[in-house]
């Protein structure tokens, strides 16, 4: 026989009784929409690198590929989807039976018994709002944390600019200080050929200007592997052939002046301080808990042998027994007292590294100044004037040997002094841009 059968009586009671409970649910509780948030990051369009590094392109590369941020990026995303559930109510349930089955020798019998119920749990307490709290306080957490991380993202992207800029610097001194060795060579060569210089002297120019190769060889290794500390904080590989190119020193981002009550790392502070609100709502929500919740029941039976259906209500709420949740509240006030404490080190931190950026720039800019305005003149003042002596026999090997390593150690000793005052100043003005977009006061 084709077609379909007839739905039996026993089978209209239950869709009827379906359709009534799902009516009486959408009545009863509000609906309420959640948007999933997306997870992907917007990622900015990069020029091509020009003939020198810029610091705005390099920032974008490293904000784009860094592992660090995008693991950091993810924490937020992670807290936008907690937020959106910490709002949600808590589901109903929904549950049928159909008993009254009874086996028998012969074919199987019953005596048709049916029955829907429907559940719904009643949080009290505050519990969802406490929820909700604590789930700000945690995204905002997550937020800071995440301009924190890219502060110290780009703070070490500067340190490996001023690094591969220190080394590039230093690698092109000794090029030059071996070519001033090769001229030194080539006079003792010619002294030598004249009678005018021993054997051993000249042997001693021709030793110095075989070590001043190997430091060329040296600082060129040196290079590549600043050169590939700033690949590797940049996310590029290390093979990317514009990394080759000059540094545009001027464009990296620096502090001029320091403010004696500044805070360098306001915005850790402030991350941390919503991690102890975040600690202070969970402590309430643990309390909270000991608020019992209760469970509301409607029931829909037909029995076997009745002319018609029964409606039932139910109640039920837990009993605090054998555990009486005192120490999830326990828990909770640690972990709060550790927020409490992690505030308190950021604070501590941040006066100890201002104070020591601080002193930093000072000695560096002092030093730098020193070096550069008085010992590195002096120092080529007299490496020219040792070997212009010593092309006219007037001056010992020794002498324009200890001019030349002088002038080579004051070159160094500037270059460093001027990347020290780099880092210190670039990071101080990092911080107060960070600082200045989330509008946190000093």
């Amino acid at each position: 026989m084709n077609g379909f059968l007839p739905p039996s009586p026993a089978a209209r009671f239950v869709i009827s009784g379906l359709l009534t409970l799902g009516c009486l649910l959408c009545s009863v509780i509000p609906s309420h929409p959640v948007h999933a948030q997306s997870t992907q990051r917007d990622v900015p369009s990069l020029p091509a690198p020009s003939a020198a590094m810029q610091w705005s392109s390099l920032q974008a590369l490293a904000v784009r590929n860094n592992l660090d941020l995008r693991e950091s990026q993810l924490q937020v995303n992670g807290a936008q989807i907690d937020l959106a559930n910490a709002a949600l109510r808590p589901n109903p349930s929904l549950s049928l039976s159909d008993t009254g089955w009874r086996a028998q020798q012969g074919p199987i019998h019953r005596a048709a018994s049916q029955s829907a119920g429907l559940t719904q749990l009643i949080e009290r307490g505050g519990k969802r709002e406490l929820r909700t709290q604590a789930a700000q306080a945690g995204l905002a957490a997550s937020q800071l944390e995440y301009l924190d991380s890219e502060r110290v993202v780009l703070e070490r992207l500067l340190q490996a600019l001023v690094d591969l800029n220190l080394a590039q610097r230093s690698e092109q001194a000794a090029k030059d200080n071996f070519d001033a060795f090769e001229r030194s060579f080539s006079l003792a060569r010619k002294r030598l050929a004249s009678g005018d210089l021993s054997a051993l002297e000249a042997g001693r120019i021709e030793a110095d200007a075989l070590r001043a190769r190997n430091e060329v060889t040296q600082s060129a290794a040196a290079t590549l592997q600043a050169r590939q500390g700033l690949a590797l904080v940049l996310g590029v590989s290390r093979t990317e052939p514009w990394l080759s190119d000059p540094i545009a020193m001027d464009s990296i981002p620096q502090a001029l002046t320091f403010e004696a009550d500044e805070v360098l790392d306001a915005v850790a502070i402030a991350a941390a301080k919503q991690r102890q609100s975040q600690a202070e709502r969970a402590l309430a929500l643990a309390r909270a808990q000991q608020t019992r919740d209760v469970s509301l029941g409607l029931q829909l039976d037909r029995p076997s042998g009745t002319s018609g259906p029964l409606l039932g209500l139910g109640v039920s709420f837990p009993l605090f027994v054998f555990n009486d949740l005192s120490n999830d509240v326990r828990r909770s006030a640690v972990a709060l007292e550790n927020a409490r404490l992690d505030v308190e080190r950021a604070q501590l931190q941040s006066v100890a590294q201002l104070s020591d950026l601080r002193n930093q720039w000072l000695a560096a800019q002092e030093k730098e100044r020193r070096l550069r305005d008085e010992v590195l003149p002096l120092a080529l003042r007299n490496t020219q004037s040792a070997e212009f002596a010593f092309a006219r026999g007037a001056y010992s090997t020794l002498d324009v040997l200890d001019a030349q390593r002088t002038l080579r150690s004051v070159q160094l000793e500037v270059f460093t002094a001027q990347a020290e005052r780099l880092k210190a100043a670039g990071s101080l003005a990092l911080a107060r841009q960070t600082r200045y977009r989330t509008g946190i006061s000093p």
